[in-house]
């Protein structure tokens, strides 16, 4: 007898978070009619495929359906938020705050 298509997926699912010790089996989880949903990842994965140019704000609204004021511009970041890294003569410097 073969292994049902959903219990294999909650034997992948489990074998990723086994390290932190999660206790259940895939056959409860199949019971409990849970579902392993991958048309969100294929979706996601569709839609950045139409993207011809993606900037940082595009990619924030559009696929991680963020609101556009949840990014602050570098304009209004606070001077505290910039380093010198002299030995590399680098300035880090956000572009966008969250």
């Amino acid at each position: 007898m073969g292994i049902d298509p959903q219990t294999l997926k909650h034997r992948e699912w489990l074998g990723l978070l086994q390290p932190v010790g999660l206790v259940v089996s895939p056959l409860a989880l199949t019971r409990a009619q849970a579902i392993v949903d991958i048309s969100r990842p294929i979706e996601l994965q569709a839609r950045l495929q139409e993207l011809d140019s993606l900037d940082f704000p595009t990619f924030t609204q559009q696929i991680l359906d963020w609101d556009a004021a949840d990014l602050v511009p570098q304009s209004d970041l606070p001077d505290s938020m910039t380093l010198a890294l002299p030995e590399y003569g680098e300035l880090l410097q956000p572009t966008y705050g969250v």
